[in-house]
């Protein structure tokens, strides 16, 4: 006749001891005879000891976004002017154009991806027709990013232009600027658009895909990735 630490010692052994009992519909109770030995078909029901456990802190948020690779640079253009207004918002009232609003972070290059609270966005454009104000700073602006390294810009849809003898596709110019890192220059494209196979400058990174934003206009999002 076995004694109670007998009797415990050979069914933990064999795997055979019975800790709890499932309910009608089959599901497993916590604490069941296949937690302690393993899963119906045999597998392990937890990595191997030498697997990193989760952290119970990263439960239920998304993963870090790769930042390893810095966005594309672009060319300057014939048309920036130094000077431009600290705003936001580059429309006024009765500009003619589509709205148009872009969305993103400025973030550090590497696994961090860490924010670059601050960063300093320099944007200029074409208006609805393709022309460039030379004179003064229509649709130029200068501003922050927040803290987090967040931005949101007020505009429209660029025009179409000729360049040479053929158009260039609608797109947006931006200078990012922040301490310790490299400055980028570079041009936002637009999904769809006829000229980008076309255009010499067009590099399909630098593509944003904006939808409707519920309002008669249109919202994009970029992330910037500074090196």
């Amino acid at each position: 006749m076995l004694s109670r630490r007998d009797f415990l010692q050979t069914t933990l052994a064999t795997g055979t001891l019975v800790v709890g009992c499932g309910g009608t519909d089959g599901a497993r109770s916590a604490g069941s005879a296949e937690d302690l030995v393993g899963s119906p078909t045999g597998g392990p029901t937890s990595p191997p000891s030498d697997a990193a456990a989760p952290d119970p802190a990263d439960a239920g948020q998304a993963p870090t976004p790769s930042c390893e690779e810095s966005t594309d640079p672009n060319t300057l253009g014939p048309y920036y002017k130094a000077g431009a207004p600290q705003r936001t918002s580059l429309v006024h009232a009765g500009m003619p154009g589509t709205r148009l609003a872009i969305v993103g972070r400025v973030l550090g290059a590497g696994r961090a991806c860490a924010p670059l609270a601050g960063a300093e966005i320099d944007v200029w454009q074409a208006d609805d027709a393709g022309g460039y104000d030379s004179v003064g700073f229509t649709l130029r602006g200068k501003f922050k990013a927040d803290a987090l390294g967040a931005f949101r810009i007020e505009t429209i849809v660029p025009g179409h232009y000729l360049n040479g003898s053929s158009y260039r596709p609608r797109h947006v110019h931006v200078i990012v600027r922040a301490p310790g890192r490299a400055e980028l220059t570079t041009q936002l494209y637009f999904e769809g658009d006829p000229y980008n196979t076309s255009d010499p400058y067009f590099e399909p990174s630098l593509v944003m895909s904006p939808k409707a934003d519920g309002a008669g206009g249109q919202l994009a999002t970029f992330d910037f990735v500074l090196a």
